[in-house]
């Protein structure tokens, strides 16, 4: 093979533009492109799965639950609230709950991953939209973070 030919096949694989300014602002662009797709995925696929997880915790403790009390028309154990398993309304309720392998325990675990995913969601757009100076939804997503975490704090297990 000649050096000229060689020459012309390397010139043919390369872009006109490579090696000018123009070429590292679209390598620089589609990099910062990459990386929010991939965050954004990430955490796409972090709800997803963690949505997954719950309903999967949720329904461990009602398939313990229902073979605990019976599948059966025996309803009576379930109406009578000394033979149903304590509801944990504690942190530490809930581990010796989750331990013992409660089944009411089990579903407010499922419960709780559920609601802990949402407050996180809008705990993320909130910075999200600090990053991308969108002030207005940041605000807008931090009123409600905060009306979330103060129906967590300020409401009345139990009744």
């Amino acid at each position: 093979m000649s050096p000229e030919v060689e020459t012309r096949s390397l010139a043919m694989e390369q872009p006109l533009y490579a090696g000018t300014e123009m070429a590292r602002e679209a390598q620089g662009t589609l990099k910062k492109l990459g990386e929010a797709l991939l965050g954004e995925a990430f955490v796409g696929n972090l709800l997803r799965y963690g949505v997954f997880a719950s309903i999967a915790v949720c329904a461990i403790g009602a398939v313990l639950f229902l073979a605990d009390y019976g599948f059966a028309g025996n309803v009576q154990p379930m109406i009578q609230y000394s033979a149903r398993p304590a509801f944990p309304h504690s942190v530490a309720a809930l581990g010796r709950g989750i331990a013992a392998f409660n089944p009411m325990a089990l579903s407010a675990l499922g419960l709780l991953l559920l609601v802990a995913l949402r407050v996180f969601q809008v705990l993320l757009a909130a910075v999200t939209y600090v990053v991308r100076k969108n002030y207005k939804f940041a605000y807008i997503s931090l009123f409600v973070f905060a009306v979330l975490m103060s129906s967590l704090f300020l409401g009345k297990a139990g009744g």
